[in-house]
């Protein structure tokens, strides 16, 4: 993977936790989506039930 490729991946991966964020879960009714680590990883969770709905590597 060249650097470009690289940074245009982070990028988007980058936008797809921003779009996630403050979203309901849909796991359950009493969460909001927030950025947040996950095992280590750059996340979106809900807060309320701790499911995971994003996570980076």
């Amino acid at each position: 993977m060249t650097r470009q490729q690289n940074t245009e991946s982070t990028a988007d991966s980058t936008a797809l936790l921003t779009a996630l964020e403050g979203r309901d879960c849909r796991h359950c009714v009493a969460g909001t989506l927030v950025r947040t680590q996950y095992k280590g990883n750059l996340a979106v969770c809900c807060p309320a039930c701790e499911t995971p709905q994003a996570q980076l590597w």
